[in-house]
């Protein structure tokens, strides 16, 4: 597996054990960094912490840098800077823990759908040499919930509903031909879209 500066994992040769060698843990470990259930290590450049340049927008298409917010969990060792998350710190004032969600891709029906990761570190991206149709993988420290606003640019310039949000210009929104597919209807709307507080809630993880 190896990184390279593109924003995807992608295998080189030959997986031989599935899914270790093809596992987000995997990928991990090979960046210089490491994945649990419970823990996120993540390896850093020393000059540049957050994607606050024209065309690197972050996972909700707005970049927001919040250093302060970072600084706790910042570390320097022999092998160089890095922010180490574990379960159970506080992110802020409210308790946080390491969560994944996967947007899997149906290109026939040109949706996706979101699911929660419950097996981080083993987790094995779709075999796919474009994204989508390979999945998107959003990794948070963040207080409980069940689902992710946040969304990889690749899937997020195609979003009907996001592209924009995304940057792409309004000649351009024809190549906006994906959308989300949803289980739970309360998962498509927000506090202020009609529904109750409580469906807003359970999408959370609240109750």
């Amino acid at each position: 597996m190896a990184p390279h500066d593109e924003k995807r994992i992608h295998v080189e040769g030959v997986p031989i054990t599935l899914p270790y060698d093809f596992s987000l843990g995997k990928f991990m470990q090979v960046v210089g960094g490491g994945i649990s259930n419970d823990t996120l290590v993540v390896p850093l450049n020393a000059e540049k912490y957050f994607e606050d340049a024209k065309g690197e927008p972050d996972g909700d298409g707005n970049p927001t840098p919040a250093p302060e917010l970072i600084t706790p969990f910042l570390h320097t060792d022999a092998h160089g800077k890095a922010a180490t998350f574990i379960s159970g710190q506080k992110c802020g004032d409210e308790p946080a823990e390491v969560q994944a969600f996967a947007m899997h891709f149906n290109d026939q029906e040109k949706t996706y759908k979101q699911t929660k990761v419950t097996d981080i570190p083993n987790y094995m991206p779709a075999k796919e040499p474009t994204v989508p149709a390979g999945d998107c993988l959003i990794i948070e420290f963040a207080p409980h919930k069940n689902r992710t606003d946040k969304l990889c640019k690749q899937y997020g310039v195609r979003n009907t509903e996001r592209c924009a949000q995304f940057g792409v210009p309004e000649r351009d929104r024809h190549v906006c031909d994906i959308r989300e597919a949803y289980d739970d209807p309360c998962a498509a709307l927000g506090p202020n879209q009609g529904i109750s507080l409580e469906c807003w809630r359970s999408t959370r993880g609240d109750y």
